[in-house]
């Protein structure tokens, strides 16, 4: 769940759980499909100073599943 400054609220469905987790009480960015209370994530920033990095992308995650490197 993405919950924003203004107590709105996004599930974020596509992304894993462990990945949520990871970035929990970070500032982050995320770019997406939004569709009512969900955003299909296609991409994951998180805030370090002024700047936003990406730490994770559905397509990286595609490469990845694809490769052989999934579970």
């Amino acid at each position: 769940m993405l919950l924003l400054s203004d107590g709105r609220y996004f599930l974020l469905p596509n992304l894993d759980r462990h990945i949520k987790s990871k970035y929990l009480t970070m500032n982050v960015r995320v770019s997406g499909e939004q569709k009512s209370e969900s955003i299909w994530v296609d991409r994951l920033e998180v805030k370090e100073s002024d700047q936003y990095r990406q730490v994770w992308s559905w397509k990286q995650q595609q490469k990845m599943y694809k490769g052989g490197g999934g579970g």
